[in-house]
């Protein structure tokens, strides 16, 4: 069953990573940026960037190049933007990776449970296990 979360995974990474591109290509196309939000690009390019970093410090090597391929995905899409005299809103990017890194600080600080994989008979088992205090 767990090839089933690796597929569903894996797929909904793929959608991810492609769709931006039907956007951007539709403001080179028009050459119009109207209706378009540069927050919106610059939000997506925060949380795929942190995803990126996620899977690669994970070691989850499918998911990571999916993810930056859809960082890649916003990063033209801001390029887009800002060619065609749209600021970036790189304030409110820095915002939501400050958002990030609070939420990253909070949960360890609170010793949020963590999730290892451990091997049993052969096979995975999660184990959920509170931090230890010190």
């Amino acid at each position: 069953m767990i090839w089933a979360a690796e597929v569903v995974g894996g797929a909904a990474l793929v959608v991810t990573a492609i769709a931006v591109i039907p956007q951007t290509a539709r403001m080179i196309r028009t050459r119009s940026t109207a209706g378009v939000s540069p927050v919106w690009a610059m939000l997506g390019v925060v949380s795929t960037g942190v995803w990126t970093a996620y899977t690669a410090a994970r070691g989850l090597w499918w998911a990571t190049v999916a993810d930056a391929l859809s960082c890649l995905s916003y990063v033209s899409s801001v390029v887009v933007l800002a060619r065609h005299g749209v600021s970036p809103r790189i304030g409110a990017g820095l915002i939501w990776f400050a958002v990030f890194v609070a939420g990253y600080i909070a949960g360890d600080l609170a010793g949020v449970l963590m999730i290892s994989r451990i091997r049993r008979s052969g096979r995975d088992v999660v184990r959920i296990a509170s931090r230890p205090s010190t």
